[in-house]
């Protein structure tokens, strides 16, 4: 299985099975993550080598300056992507690894506020895309959750003009408004379930009274 982290539209990936003619498949949206795009294979592959291409046109190749070992020259002296035998792997900005996240037999949580907070040096948003990609994405027990005072909008205008990856869960609106991503839609959809709790006995015509006294 194949697991590439790209912020984009869908990706189609080249390949190549045991030397033979190179197809095109289409990559899904992981379960889990909006910017993961995944490929698996059923049964066993004795050699793969493989590519991306964006809807953009450009090519995601590896990057050999990284120490990738599952890496192949073409004749054209190319790089792409090179894994022998069965396993689950991880893209990423042209390094591939593969995965050894160990589950954590507890289920934990990392909540973080964005603004002056994980976002505002982009440094620290790369050095945390690193580690999060690298050491804990994959883990079904973890799950990470930005809590903003940003509506949906903005947070999408903040998502568009950083490298911040999207997280399974969003807290918008100061905790007003939840979000997650639903492969089976394509897209972030709202906790309606949450909403109807929040929105107990809540009052806003009273509350506008007050506020214009």
């Amino acid at each position: 299985k194949l697991n590439y982290v790209f912020k984009g539209a869908p990706v189609i990936m080249r390949y190549s099975v045991n030397g033979a003619k190179w197809c095109d498949g289409e990559l899904s949206r992981h379960s889990r993550f909006q910017d993961v795009h995944c490929f698996e294979f059923n049964g066993h592959v004795d050699s793969l080598e493989f590519v991306f291409k964006h809807t953009d046109g450009s090519w995601g190749n590896p990057d050999p300056a990284k120490g990738n070992q599952f890496l192949q020259r073409n004749p054209e002296g190319i790089y792409n992507y090179h894994v022998k035998g069965s396993g689950e792997f991880l893209i990423y900005q042209g390094k591939i690894a593969e995965v050894h996240q160990e589950k954590m037999k507890e289920k934990f949580m990392v909540i973080t506020d964005l603004d002056g907070t994980l976002v505002g040096r982009l440094d620290g948003i790369i050095a945390w895309n690193e580690y999060f990609i690298w050491n804990i994405m994959l883990n079904p027990n973890f799950k990470v959750a930005y809590s903003t005072g940003r509506g949906i909008e903005l947070y999408m205008k903040l998502y568009h003009e950083t490298p911040l990856l999207m997280p399974e869960i969003l807290v918008l609106g100061c905790g007003t408004e939840i979000y997650h991503w639903d492969s089976t839609k394509q897209g972030l959809t709202v906790d309606y379930e949450y909403m109807e709790t929040f929105s107990h006995e809540w009052d806003q015509p009273t509350i506008m009274a007050e506020i214009d006294k």
